[in-house]
């Protein structure tokens, strides 16, 4: 979610199956799909070099929450004005929190990930009520 006084900004976020279809080549992209260049070397992602395009979409955050896996290349897009981006990941070892942090994030409006359709890909850190999200002890 990004918020403030701002015009751009979306997040772009890979599509490999975009990627594989339109190959480097922009002139037959959908409009939906916008190509950016890699600037630097992707962790994990080797096969994306310097230099090349890679397409993905564009999603609005401006007051709203979208959900992704961090692991993919992702990216802000150009923004003018003032904006701050709130971020929430969830750890792989989330089912070990603190039973008090899960009621207070819950109490909060958060939403605990559902064990059965973890993957374990995405991370979360989140301090809420001051207590310590994996000793399993109580609230300080």
């Amino acid at each position: 979610m990004a918020l403030g006084n701002y015009s751009g900004g979306g997040l772009w976020v890979y599509d490999q199956a975009a990627h594989a279809a339109f190959d480097n080549d922009a002139t037959h992209m959908d409009e939906n799909i916008i190509w950016v260049e890699v600037g630097e070397p992707l962790r994990g992602w080797e096969h994306l070099v310097v230099g090349s395009k890679i397409f993905g979409n564009v999603y609005d955050v401006h007051n709203s929450w979208h959900t992704l896996d961090g692991n993919v290349p992702h990216q802000t897009m150009p923004f003018e004005g003032s904006r701050i981006s709130l971020v929430v990941f969830t750890r792989s070892e989330w089912p070990r929190v603190n039973p008090i942090a899960k009621k207070c994030l819950q109490a909060l409006g958060g939403q605990l990930p559902d064990i059965h359709g973890f993957e374990g890909s995405l991370r979360m850190k989140v301090a809420v009520c001051g207590a310590d999200m994996n000793d399993g002890g109580e609230a300080e």
